[in-house]
């Protein structure tokens, strides 16, 4: 992995280390400079520990990429950050305001901290706090809630996913990098859900960068990789509760296919921090409104027009606003199938998740319509980087993460 990708990866661990160490200071109510203190310790130890020694983390390559590489992809963050202000609403989506960015002002009261999960208060207060967290984080510096804290994290997140993409694309061809760089900036799908303020594209980064440390693990061997993919699976079940599903399925394909059963309990153990803050998050939160349903479960289940109704809307969508993705992915099962060579599990893992995602509107209790209209855009839009993220490793080399 070049020192650029490398740095980015380390970026994911500091934000899910200060996301959760704010979090678990509230209970005490530790006061903030130990809180600060304390994410300062964790964030060198995790540069210590991806730190390179001679033979570099995992065979680690050196930048060799050429220098105006940095000038096209400084001029196609530059497009995209202008695109991103003209399309992002003043305070951010719905969900934003009325959530994400809600939760984070209580998040910065010690005294009222646990008022987020009031439901008579918040609007689903079963989310896990692990974006709030952040907010709030940076809102404690500055004594107050300037609402462009939000908006900017939320940039610098579709930056560095526009970023990582881009490093790896150039691995593979000058061609490819400008074509990802160009895909990213005139998608407005994804500017738009990634200015949203939303935590889907949080979670998107969390995803991207668990696949791309699996997939360097394989290629090295380095089990630090295998550490930080734990950490990162951990950190997206802790930003989402999508991100359940993800750790689930993939937990099964490492299961299945690494070859040594212990490397299995590498990943776990890199897990079990963010498995521990998610656990007291779920035993302070209400359930969510699945796991309230009485009496429509099976019927819901075993309804096959809303099945219908779900893969309709699901395709139509995605040749509306993910035509490009849908190319990409395409011309990879093309190429596999052209050089007979099989695809990369990755895929597997992105299409079990799409998946269990779609089969969750099949019991949803809200109006199936109005619930697709609202949710599966930013549920596509979740899985999108990585899907990209594969999209190169099929090019770049013949040798899968895993085979299947």
């Amino acid at each position: 992995m070049q020192y650029s990708s490398l740095a980015i990866i380390r970026v994911a661990g500091v934000l899910a280390i200060t996301s959760m160490t704010f979090f678990l200071s509230l209970p005490g109510q530790i006061p903030f400079v130990v809180t600060v203190m304390a994410v300062i310790a964790g964030s060198l130890g995790l540069w210590r520990f991806t730190k390179c020694h001679a033979g570099g983390v995992g065979g680690q390559e050196s930048d060799t990429t050429p220098r105006y590489y940095g000038l096209i992809l400084l001029a196609g963050l530059a497009v995209i950050s202008v695109r991103g202000v003209l399309l992002a609403e003043k305070y951010g989506g719905w969900d934003a305001w009325a959530i994400w960015n809600f939760h984070a002002r209580y998040l910065t009261l010690p005294e009222y901290w646990q008022q987020v999960y009031s439901s008579g208060i918040n609007s689903h207060p079963d989310y896990p706090p692990g974006l709030p967290a952040i907010i709030a984080f940076v809102w404690k510096f500055t004594g107050g809630y300037p609402e462009l804290v939000p908006f900017l994290f939320c940039m610098l997140i579709m930056l560095l996913t526009v970023s990582f993409l881009f490093l790896e694309a150039g691995r593979v061809h000058p061609i490819m990098a400008a074509g990802v760089l160009i895909f990213m900036s005139v998608s407005n799908s994804f500017i738009e859900n990634a200015v949203s303020q939303y935590a889907d594209t949080l979670l998107g980064f969390f995803i991207m960068c668990t696949l791309a440390c699996v997939h360097h693990f394989r290629q090295s061997d380095d089990k630090r990789f295998l550490v930080l993919a734990g950490m990162l699976t951990g950190a997206a079940l802790w930003t989402k509760n999508e991100g359940v599903l993800f750790a689930i399925v993939l937990a099964l394909f490492l299961f299945i296919r690494l070859p040594k059963k212990k490397n299995l309990l590498i990943w776990l153990a890199g897990g079990a921090a963010p498995l521990v803050v998610w656990a007291i998050h779920k035993s302070l939160a209400p359930d969510n409104d699945l796991m309230r349903q009485q009496g429509v479960f099976w019927e819901r289940l075993m309804d096959s027009e809303r099945g219908w109704i779900i893969l309709k809307y699901f395709f139509r969508m995605m040749i509306s606003r993910f035509l490009p993705l849908v190319l990409l992915t395409a011309g990879m099962v093309l190429w596999h199938a052209f050089r007979k060579n099989r695809l990369p599990a990755e895929i597997w893992v992105i299409a079990c998740c799409m998946a269990g995602l779609l089969s969750i509107y099949q019991i949803t209790p809200h109006d199936l319509v109005w619930h697709l209209n609202t949710s599966l855009e930013r549920l596509v839009h979740q899985l999108l980087p990585a899907t990209v993220y594969v999209f190169l490793t099929g090019f770049r080399s013949t040798k899968a993460v895993f085979v299947l």
